[in-house]
This record gives C-alpha cells, structure tokens and sequence, in this order.
C-alpha cells in the first residue's frame, strides 16, 4: 500500500479492504505509514478486531520509531494475532555508514501454537527501500542478519 495514512482511513471501501487482507495473516508488515499522530494505525487495529468472533485472536500492532531522511518519515507497522503470537525482541539497525533510506525494523515474535520439536522463536525484518537504490540496501541485509 503507498503512503498509509489518514485519507486511507476516511475511504471506507478501503478500510473494508485493507481489513479483510490483515485478517487473512497470522503477522502482515504494512509499510510506509506516514501518519505522524499514530491515529490511523489504530483505527486500522480497531476496525480489524471490530470483525473478529470469539474464537478468533485480537490483534494488536508493534509500531517502528518514524524513519527516513529528510522532512519524510515513516513508520513500519507490524500487525499480529495476539492470540497466536507474542512480541520478543523490537530493533532498529543503527545503520552507521547511513546505508539505507530507512533503517532495517526487526520484531522477534515467538510462536504460541508450535510443536516442543520446532522453534517457537523467529525474526521477521522490515525493510522498504527506494526503487534507485534497492539493489545495494537488499545486499547490505547480510551486514544486518550477522
């Protein structure tokens, strides 16, 4: 979705949309929220659990600090079925060459549905790049994971 904010969230047809594709995912990364007051992000959330039954897990949202160069920040947004998953450990690449337009987002979110034989723990990186310069911010990613 480009530029997720308040006039995405004042179109109902879209909200209608946009709810009925997170609630197809146990975890969905939205990108590019620039909406500075956080005020459409929680709409979104609450718009997404007004739908949800009793059997289905709420949702709730892990937000990253606003990013970027310049005036134009944004955030990324996680959303997540509490219910399933649970929040570890939330960073930001501190990005010291200044590689990248804006800095890598890792969430650790740790599975609650998942067999003793497999790992309840896994990473999941945000990561939107500027079409110019995606080539060289995906290959600086190895620098990131070790």
């Amino acid at each position: 979705m480009r530029r997720f904010g308040t006039a995405k969230m004042k179109d109902k047809e879209v909200v209608e949309v946009l709810v009925n594709i997170v609630r197809q995912h146990d975890i969905i990364l939205i990108q590019e929220v620039v909406d500075n007051t956080g005020k459409s992000v929680q709409e979104l959330l609450e718009a997404v659990n007004a739908v949800s039954g009793d059997e289905d897990p709420e949702y709730a949202v892990v937000l990253s600090p606003r990013l970027g160069r310049g005036n134009q920040k944004e955030q990324y947004a996680f959303f997540y079925r509490a219910g399933r998953v649970e929040v570890g450990v939330q960073a930001m690449y501190p990005d010291p060459g200044d590689l990248y337009m804006r800095e890598p987002f890792l969430v650790q979110f740790m599975s609650r549905a998942v067999s003793e034989l497999l790992s309840k723990s896994f990473s999941l990186l945000a990561l939107h790049t500027q079409p110019s310069s995606a080539a060289r911010e995906i290959d600086c990613l190895v620098e990131v994971v070790e």
